[in-house]
């Protein structure tokens, strides 16, 4: 750890401000100093060699620190050990105490803290993304090199003598003094280069020295006013020599070990663990950020396209350049895509989440999981072009499991700012035939191919000669799942449909039928069309789904008219199907299909 220049620090006077009530002080039992910062209830995030082969660790809130006795003075016992070494997690496997990208790691404490004393924690993709940011440190510095005796802010408080000499010197290599290590130091700069190990270097403006090590860098995101913290310190080289004949050393920079989203995953997955029914809305909201695209020479050598995906707690996902593939998870995620196409991922049918529309003129969205397994909380969208329902990706591999993925279009009706916009108008027609053949007229369909605001918005046009008989069978799924606004909506629908028969004087040559089906169905008919529509309005929602007894008793109607044409028309799960002898399907696949065999999507 060094002093670069004119040391940059200051001494932190109010311990109960954010976020420097989440710092902490580290002592290990085996004579180590160190510090750290509170990511969870019971967990502290903190260098991995500051507790590497410790036997325990003593671990101290900053505003307890100040009525501790000298930390370097004093030796650790075991009745002061909250911290068990079976708690250390060391987040890189294989970490052998070496500093760099992998010299991080969480200890666990046996005795919670306070809730706003966490922090939460920003996650990169790609280290390359973390430069340039701003950061700022804060820890317990515990000794004062030589060559910083005359510009260290923390040579005021070495141990010193009768005459104010420093009094106890240490083994350390380039010859240092104690200092009680109770006092906190802050310093700001920023991130100056990154490997891709996860080590990062700072600027001159981010002067530190020994004890502060597992001390916590912390940012604040674009857009936001809550610091997070995105890694720890780790340690400095010297770089320049110095002194008598060059003979010495002047300090260099300073390093640190940056979280990246495995070291994340891994962080998650030992929070989870120690939690006990503690919902992840309860705790800090964190952030991951994706790769950005990036060009050398005009080329592109990296797409920046990403799949992220959230944890169980709180997250904003920022996906920066590329088309990526965000899913927050569970709790209440924010989903920002950024450059490129892409989509925010949702584990659930499209029904079961309620949404609101919150920036019509720069599409944002809240997506509430309020019905089905309700796992995704309340997530928001921006700059997303996509939702992408019923994904499900038990291998962790990006791939959806079933292949059965429903794509909304994140788009806002030009007309109302509370809906979503419709597809484009497609106008699927077929020629209507009698007996042997011959063409008697036509019906067309114009409609949207994709509608999902819960307004069936169709024209129907039928043309025919004069005084022909039609028979119109409806079918309406009347079952559960219904209930509600759903059959609500098939009812005002159908409402409509048959009152514009009235209006064009085609229900008067016309017969209907009305089939309301759950687990079974019935036939209600030959009726007339005012008849239809009471019969219709008339119908309640329970039951089971079968949809194939009621294709059997349009059948059975049809079969029983000596007439033509037959026209059935079906509504469920706001998909309109249209039947003469083949199936016009406008699904919610957004792809007309002619089809020959009805179908009524689950």
């Amino acid at each position: 750890m060094s002093i670069v220049g004119t040391d940059n620090r200051n001494v932190v006077t109010n311990l109960s401000a954010n976020p420097f009530d989440s710092v902490v002080a580290v002592d290990t039992l085996g004579g180590g100093s160190g510090s750290g910062i509170i990511i969870a209830p019971n967990h502290v995030l903190t260098a991995g060699h500051v507790i590497f082969g410790g036997l325990g660790a003593r671990v101290t809130t900053g505003r307890d620190v100040p009525n501790l006795a000298s930390r370097t003075q004093t030796p650790l016992t075991a009745a002061n050990v909250n911290a068990a070494a079976n708690g250390f997690n060391f987040l890189v496997p294989g970490f052998s105490g070496n500093a760099g990208g992998n010299d991080i790691a969480l200890a666990a404490v046996n005795q919670p803290f306070p809730m706003n004393q966490l922090i939460g924690i920003v996650a990169f993709v790609d280290p390359d993304d973390a430069n340039g940011f701003t950061v700022t440190t804060a820890g317990y510095p515990a000794l004062v090199e030589t060559i910083n005796l005359q510009n260290s802010n923390n040579a005021q408080f070495l141990i010193t003598d009768a005459n104010g000499n420093p009094s106890v010197p240490t083994d350390f290599a380039a010859g240092a003094f104690l200092t009680n290590a109770l006092v906190q130091f802050s310093a700001t700069g920023t991130i100056d280069s990154t490997s891709s190990d996860g080590t990062f270097s700072l600027s001159p403006g981010i002067d530190i020295e020994a004890g502060q090590s597992g001390s916590g860098y912390w940012t604040v995101l674009d857009g936001d006013i809550t610091p997070r913290v995105l890694g720890v310190a780790s340690y400095q080289i010297t770089t320049t020599p110095g002194g008598f004949l060059g003979l010495g050393a002047s300090p260099g920079d300073n390093f640190g070990a940056l979280i990246t989203t495995n070291i994340y995953n891994n962080i998650v997955a030992a929070i989870e663990a120690g939690l006990t029914n503690l919902p992840g809305n309860d705790l800090p909201e964190n952030a991951i950020i994706g790769s950005d695209r990036q060009t050398f020479l005009f080329l592109t050598t990296q797409s920046g396209d990403d799949y992220i995906v959230g944890s169980f707690l709180r997250e904003r996902i920022i996906g920066q350049g590329g088309n990526d593939r965000l899913f927050g998870g569970g709790a209440d995620d924010r989903l920002e895509g950024g450059d490129g196409v892409d989509q925010a991922l949702f584990s659930d049918e499209f029904r079961n989440y309620d949404f609101t529309i919150t920036n019509p003129s720069n599409p944002a969205f809240e997506f509430d999981h309020s019905g089905g397994t309700q796992t995704d909380g309340k997530d928001t969208t921006r700059d997303i072009e996509f939702g992408v329902f019923e994904f499900v990706d038990s291998n962790s591999d990006g791939t959806d499991d079933d292949g059965n993925l429903f794509f909304v279009p994140l788009q806002v009706d030009p007309d109302d700012g509370t809906k979503l916009k419709d597809g484009p108008e497609i106008t699927p027609e077929e020629d209507i035939l009698d007996d042997q053949g011959n063409t008697i007229g036509t019906i067309t369909v114009e409609s949207p191919a994709w509608m999902f605001d819960g307004d069936v918005n169709y024209t129907l046009t039928i043309g025919s000669e004069q005084n022909i008989l039609f028979n119109f069978a409806y079918i309406i799924d009347v079952s559960g799942s219904t209930e509600g606004e759903p059959i609500a909506q098939a009812q005002a629908a159908y409402q409509a449909l048959t009152q514009a028969l009235i209006n064009a004087e085609i229900a008067e040559n016309s017969e209907f039928a009305v089939i309301p089906f759950n687990s079974d169905a019935s036939l209600i008919g030959p009726i007339d069309a005012p008849t239809a529509i009471s019969t219709i309005n008339g119908l309640s929602a329970g039951g089971g789904t079968n949809f194939g007894p009621a294709l059997t008793q349009a059948q059975n109607f049809f079969t029983s008219r000596n007439t033509t044409p037959r026209i059935l028309l079906t509504f469920c799960r706001m998909v309109l199907v249209m039947v003469r002898v083949r199936v016009y399907n406008l699904s919610q696949k957004f792809v007309p299909s002619v089809l020959e065999e009805p179908i009524c999507q689950p």
